[in-house]
């Protein structure tokens, strides 16, 4: 782990709220051209604390680390917000929970934790409730992806040579960590995540993300753990939900939208390793819709470890919108799949080329090893499986 040189702690200004003292520090370190913000124990705060409750997003400059110390960064009850995000997302205050009117480039910016266990980032008690922005009626929580790219905890976009790792991470509205249109180059590693959430995902690469790894990744989530999802689609919503009768996305769960971009529609060239965790869902998925495509995704060691019962282990198939098409999604290599409390190790639901998938284990006594849906069972080009 490697903290940048000038290090500013909140503690370093006496007077305002904990979220007043972090905009002052973040804003010392802008001035400097960058820096460490230092969350360790709250010595202006009486009682002195190690959690820091924020009522609005942190917002990371370039070339800026976040260090949680063994401390807790916590959103505050009845927030509707990100914890976390670049700075390069910059909101229409027309349309403030809308797409964004613009996606600047960041670049070198970390979020490290002391360790799991030690250091936590963490989302409300109590979500934000409010009358539903369509139906009204009474207060509900505006959670899951229906509320959009606010519901996510950290939140980066068209951003480079990044990394985040090294803490848990629960409580979350949505998912933990999602990442879109342009992000590069990003290292996400050592973190164990306690989801419970509708659309409770951990890691989310989403269309326009390139060159990453992702590995010691553990815990429970109450939907995918590592998800690479690339759609092109429609920006008008509200907009129907095909998979919920009767609901809408109401708000854009990608701040950049989904509609082809120049900041890229494809997925590529992400390195998955050592993720042993639980999920009600699927551990990894690998989904393309719309003319987007997945390709160069090499994984292993992938294992859930029995608090939830997941579909799939590993699924790679197409869905919410246009199918994918023979050559949207290739080069998917993954090894050492293994399920212990899943109903299938391995379900293939689209066309799929050139790729590979070894030493498939299912030590669940029902379940099965692998599953490939038909028709696209007659659409596998040069695909190999191997138990």
């Amino acid at each position: 782990m490697t903290i940048q040189a000038l290090v500013v702690s909140p503690n370093d200004f006496i007077a305002g709220t904990q979220t007043a003292r972090i905009k002052q520090a973040l804003a010392v370190l802008k001035e400097h051209g960058g820096g460490t913000l230092e969350l360790g124990l709250d010595t202006v705060t009486v009682p002195n604390t190690s959690t820091w409750t924020i009522t609005e997003s942190i917002i990371l400059p370039s070339d800026t680390t976040l260090f949680l110390n063994n401390s807790r960064l916590k959103l505050a009850d009845g927030v509707f917000d990100t914890i976390i995000r670049n700075e390069g997302i910059i909101v229409d205050e027309s349309d403030p929970n809308g797409l964004a009117r613009e996606l600047r480039h960041n670049r070198n910016i970390k979020i490290i934790g002391s360790g799991i266990g030690s250091a936590f980032v963490e989302g409300p008690d109590i979500p934000f409730a409010a009358p539903h922005p369509l139906r009204g009626g009474a207060p509900l929580p505006w959670i899951g992806d229906f509320y959009g790219w606010r519901t996510v905890s950290i939140l980066f976009a068209n951003c480079k040579d990044y990394e985040i790792g090294g803490f848990s991470l629960s409580k979350t509205t949505c998912w933990a960590i999602s990442q879109e249109h342009g992000c590069e180059n990003m290292y996400i590693h050592d973190i164990a995540f306690n989801t419970t959430v509708k659309n409770g995902d951990g890691v989310d690469f989403r269309k326009g993300c390139r060159n990453g790894r992702v590995e010691n990744i553990t815990g429970s989530c109450s939907d995918d753990v590592v998800a690479c999802t690339a759609i092109i689609g429609t920006n008008s919503y509200p907009q129907a939900s095909r998979a919920y009768q009767g609901e809408f996305y109401i708000f854009p769960l990608q701040a950049g939208g989904n509609e082809s971009s120049r900041l890229g529609d494809s997925i590529e060239n992400i390195e998955i390793k050592n993720i042993k965790a639980s999920s009600k869902c699927h551990v990894i998925i690998c989904l393309a819709a719309g003319g987007a495509k997945i390709q160069n995704i090499l994984a292993s060691g992938i294992e859930d470890d029995m608090t939830f019962n997941a579909a799939n282990i590993v699924a790679v198939y197409t869905g919410y919108g246009e199918s994918a098409k023979m050559g949207d999604i290739s080069n998917i290599h993954m090894k050492r799949i293994i399920s212990n409390n899943s109903a299938v190790a391995l379900k293939i639901n689209t066309p799929l080329l050139d790729s590979t998938f070894e030493h498939i284990e299912q030590r669940k006594t029902s379940g099965t090893v692998y599953e490939i849906t038909p028709p696209y069972d007659q659409q596998m080009i040069n695909v190999q499986i191997k138990i």
